[in-house]
């Protein structure tokens, strides 16, 4: 995919830092198009307590983006749940993962 196709001037060059994502309904991050955005320093949780949620509540998905990276973000699942994954579609090139924790909590609330 050629990266004209990839730049969209309004997704370009994000930033998502120190932030909190509570059980989101489907995909915490569902990125369609853009360039250089960066997860960095998040907290990622799926209680359990919000039966909405999907199996993907903290995963994310990834098409016709580029340049994407995660980085020392902490995904919190209640224990026994599905690990949270990151859907990547073909063609999605120069996704980068580093310092990423996912923490199974058994705390009964």
């Amino acid at each position: 995919m050629d990266a004209a196709r990839l730049n969209r001037r309004f997704i370009s060059d994000i930033l998502v830092e120190g932030c909190a994502f509570r059980d989101s309904l489907g995909y915490f991050a569902d990125l369609r198009f853009g360039t250089g955005i960066a997860f960095r320093n998040n907290v990622i949780e799926r209680t359990g307590r919000r039966a909405e949620c999907r199996d993907t509540s903290a995963s994310a998905r990834l098409e016709h983006v580029g340049d994407v990276s995660f980085e020392n973000n902490e995904f919190r699942v209640p224990e026994g749940a599905s690990v949270p994954g990151l859907y990547i579609a073909d063609g999605v090139e120069g996704v980068a993962l580093e310092g990423n924790r996912i923490i199974f909590d058994n705390r009964k609330e």
